[in-house]
């Protein structure tokens, strides 16, 4: 079992990197993993989803502990704990409105 994080109903981001604990890696699909992804922002929200072939996407990378992964985003965003959820396609959707420093 992974180690339980600061938040574990929030992300951490930093800057341009999206830090995905393995507590919450638990929680997504199999397959999450295996396949590059694009970030869609609307309005508050952003959508990390799978890349389609049109799509270049951004490589999920490990975390050097193993417990975990790391997504570079083209989006610069303010460092924090965003709350996100993941949708019934493994999609995770994070409020960029609330968050913690």
């Amino acid at each position: 079992m992974p180690k339980q994080p600061k938040y574990e109903d929030r992300l951490l981001i930093i800057n341009k990197r999206i830090i995905i604990s393995g507590f919450v890696a638990d929680k997504l699909p199999t397959y999450f993993t295996s396949r590059k992804k694009v970030f869609c922002k609307d309005g508050n929200l952003m959508k990390i989803r799978d890349a389609t072939i049109e799509e270049k996407g951004h490589v999920i990378s490990n975390l050097t502990s193993g417990k975990g992964y790391s997504i570079y985003s083209r989006y610069d965003l303010q460092t924090g704990y965003y709350k996100f959820e993941i949708n019934k396609y493994g999609e995770i959707i994070v409020n960029l409105e609330d968050y913690i420093k």
